[in-house]
């Protein structure tokens, strides 16, 4: 039994840290870049600028605005790669979570199975076997959570990227209309 409380507590602390990964994938910046990029359709450039110095946290977005505002095409990229980094951080927390899970659950299963083999008793075998499954079963299953987190954590970087360059042209596209 204690093996498996063990097995669940690695299990959870690795599929914390997997969506700890996903939060950076979903949240890169302060805003989100397609409701600023929604939001910057029917206002000027200055009411967006105005409104992102009003949120807290929002440095990137204000250093982002006003790049595009003095035309400065490398601040601009550094910009896009400094979100690129706020999206991708912890990009290999998942898989390596993944194998710790599993790994730990086959160790602690492959104890419990050594633990029951120095039992002189050979009738409480059957408990030995699901005893050891479970353990394994546990870290399979909190590998399987960090697997699923890794995949959409990946897709939700890309589209927040995606969205981070729609928001650049929109506010490109409001800088020269003024």
């Amino acid at each position: 039994m204690i093996l498996v409380a063990l097995a669940c507590l690695v299990a959870l602390a690795c599929a914390g840290a997997s969506l700890q990964r996903l939060n950076f994938a979903l949240a890169p910046t302060a805003l989100d870049a397609k409701t600023l990029a929604d939001a910057a359709k029917g206002a000027s450039f200055d009411d967006v600028e105005k409104a992102v110095a009003r949120v807290e946290r929002a440095e990137w977005e204000l250093g982002l605005i006003q790049a595009i505002r003095e035309g400065a095409t490398g601040e601009i990229n550094e910009h896009l790669l400094e979100v690129e980094q706020f999206a991708k951080r912890w990009e290999r927390v998942p898989r390596v979570c993944a194998s710790i899970a599993t790994s730990f659950g086959f160790l602690l299963g492959s104890l419990a199975l050594r633990q029951g083999l120095l039992d002189p008793e050979p009738e409480h075998i059957d408990q030995l076997i699901v005893g050891a499954v479970n353990v394994v079963a546990v870290g399979i299953a909190g590998a399987m959570v960090c697997v699923a987190v890794h995949f959409r954590a990946g897709k939700a970087a890309k589209s927040r990227l995606a969205e981070v360059d729609s928001l650049v042209e929109r506010l490109e596209k409001l800088k020269n209309l003024r």
